[in-house]
């Protein structure tokens, strides 16, 4: 386990977190990736844990060797909704095709989530820009009555990190 984001909801800690599911060695030549999924836990006094079943809670739009990562959750208008990353679980370091992308899921209840990834929760950049080949690690929060997406571009940040404004 790894990754966790804790959100306290009506007197419950939430944390949602990335799990493991497998290694595997797409070429012979090159260390081995992991796969790993996001999972869901809750807690009363955020000391002792439960986990919910052992499995992930987001839908794979990839296929099983797609990768999720570093997920957040606000509420927007009554509705939960995560920001996370995802790729592929190999060749995503010089494959931009297969690279980091900002994911997006909704929940009524925090249990169950619809991926929503129709339309892209955050455009990639132009070409050459900081931020076309790769967007990964988000996090979302709100600030002053807006809600606000902070996440790395290229080279998982290398070539900068950018903010984003949800407009209503």
């Amino acid at each position: 386990m790894g990754d966790g984001f804790v959100k306290v909801i009506d007197g419950v800690f939430h944390m949602w977190y990335i799990f493991g599911t497998g290694w595997r060695r797409y070429d012979a030549a090159a260390a081995p990736d992991r796969t790993y999924k996001i999972g869901h836990a809750v807690s009363a006094d955020g000391i002792d844990w439960r986990k919910e079943e052992a499995r992930q809670i987001i839908a794979d739009v990839l296929g099983p060797d797609e990768s999720q990562a570093l997920p957040t959750v606000t509420e927007i208008d009554g509705r939960y909704h995560m920001f996370f990353c995802y790729r592929q679980s190999s060749d995503f370091r010089q494959n931009a095709a297969r690279g980091y992308r900002i994911g997006h899921a909704w929940s009524d209840d925090l249990s169950h989530w619809v991926r929503d990834d129709l339309s892209p929760a955050l455009p990639p950049g132009a070409a050459g820009e900081w931020d076309s080949d790769m967007q990964c690690y988000p996090h979302v929060f709100q600030c002053d009555g807006q809600t606000y997406l902070l996440y790395n571009g290229n080279q998982f940040g290398r070539d900068g990190f950018g903010l984003a404004v949800l407009e209503k």
